[in-house]
């Protein structure tokens, strides 16, 4: 079974359950699909696994955005260090909740992880 019909699979599951569409298929995680990388959604991947990808997804971005005005104008290095840091840190929270979300949702709706995944052909 190839993944894309795997994927087919566990976003039909998650449909069947009452988990939003948003949630198990966040906007980010269509791009990757669409560029081919084979990232399981959410639900499926583990706790730690999910602090880290959905933090260092958002994250990026985030602390990219909020640096954005100091690029254009004459900033220190010691007034962009905590634009820095706060968006490492916000991305750190944010993974951490989204994560526990995920962690939560699968759990009250019995979605197995990814490796344990076995859909019928």
């Amino acid at each position: 079974m190839t993944f894309q019909e795997k994927l087919r699979h566990a976003l039909d599951l998650c449909q069947d359950s009452k988990i939003k569409s948003y949630d198990y298929q966040p906007p980010l995680y269509k791009l990757l699909w669409r560029l081919g990388i084979e990232k399981a959604p959410p639900h499926f991947t583990g706790f730690y696994e999910n602090w880290i990808s959905i933090g260092t997804i958002t994250g990026i971005p985030w602390t990219l955005i909020m640096a954005a005005p100091g690029l254009f104008q004459d900033v220190s290095r010691s007034d962009f260090f905590p634009l820095l840091v706060g968006g490492c840190c916000s991305s750190v929270f944010y993974g951490y909740l989204m994560a526990k979300r995920c962690e939560r949702q699968a759990k009250r709706f019995g979605i197995p992880l990814w490796k344990d995944f076995f859909p019928p052909e």
